[in-house]
């Protein structure tokens, strides 16, 4: 509640899809860091468990984490996995987790140049040395996520996710715009990834949230 006071979420339509969308991306608020593998086939997955003694850095560079290599600021050897997805927006990439440190005060602004991975030169790069912070803190977690509603979806031009909220109905078209705001487009679908379970989770948070209109 104090997330959404705090990033102007707050309507009951605009709460109905930050938590519908949460509802996917951290499935429930059971996960709160992205795993190697499924979380549904190995929930005891290593990494699924616990940050508390530091990050989670897998044995091998074949693991799916470095998927995100390349990607998003991230221009180390390890980053890939280091700035997995976290909270309940799952906030990912070494570029998001620089701007949310900066925004917490967590690190300066002039510690770091934004040119740093064009081209890579990790010496310009923000120093975040404690990215599991986002799994291990309950409001951390939290607060990421309304911080990237805010002003950390590249996809919407950083501007709020609230502007793509114009309906007072929960409909498809708004769920999807919602959805592209936060994830971008599948180039394979045209769509969203996981589309039909944000639609489902949004409808039914609005079972809870919204004045019944039947």
């Amino acid at each position: 509640n104090k997330v959404m006071r705090k990033y102007l979420i707050n309507s009951p339509v605009r709460m109905t899809h930050f938590l519908g969308e949460a509802a996917v991306e951290c499935n429930f608020l059971v996960m709160m860091a992205e795993g190697s593998v499924s979380f549904a086939r190995n929930p005891t997955h290593e990494s699924f468990q616990p940050e508390d003694a530091g990050f989670y850095t897998p044995k091998a560079k074949t693991d799916y984490l470095y998927y995100l290599t390349g990607r998003l600021g991230n221009i180390e050897e390890h980053d890939g996995p280091k700035f997995r997805g976290r909270g309940i927006k799952q906030l990912s990439g070494r570029e998001n987790y620089g701007k949310y440190w900066v925004y917490r005060g967590w690190i300066s602004p002039t510690s770091f140049e934004s040119t740093w991975w064009h081209p890579s030169n990790p010496a310009k790069a923000p120093k975040v040395t404690d990215p599991q912070w986002l799994s291990i803190n309950i409001y951390n977690a939290i607060d990421s996520g309304g911080w990237y509603w805010t002003a950390g979806a590249q996809d919407n031009k950083f501007k709020t996710i609230n502007l793509r909220i114009t309906s007072s109905i929960i409909d498809q078209a708004t769920v999807q715009a919602v959805a592209t705001a936060i994830n971008g487009i599948n180039r394979t679908t045209g769509k969203p990834n996981h589309l039909d379970e944000r639609l489902k989770e949004t409808l039914w948070a609005q079972n809870i949230l919204l004045d019944d209109k039947k």
